[in-house]
């Protein structure tokens, strides 16, 4: 359910992706993954691991395939920055971009 805080984050353009870190291992790294889109937001969850950097999402697949793609990105980008054993993900990411058409 959005909170009043939410609609706040909703843009009037573009998409604002959030994370959120829900628990870490050194196997992986579980996220809530909010898309905020000016139409509707949607969340969902992430699956990073570790060792491979491949990640899963899940329940975001009414997401414009844009958006997907930036939050892929945003992701590995995280992962690629914290390599080293024992890196802590940061607990929260607010990213906005505008729409590729």
């Amino acid at each position: 359910m959005p909170t009043e805080t939410d609609e706040a984050l909703t843009p009037t353009e573009g998409a604002r992706v959030r994370l959120i870190r829900r628990a870490e291992s050194p196997e992986q790294v579980e996220l809530d993954v909010t898309f905020f889109l000016p139409e509707r937001t949607l969340e969902g969850h992430a699956t990073l691991a570790r060792q491979t950097g491949e990640v899963t999402l899940r329940d975001l697949d009414a997401a414009p395939a844009w958006v997907t793609t930036y939050a892929l990105a945003l992701l590995r980008q995280l992962w690629t920055s914290r390599r080293e054993p024992g890196a802590a993900f940061p607990h929260r990411v607010l990213r906005w971009r505008p729409e590729k058409v």
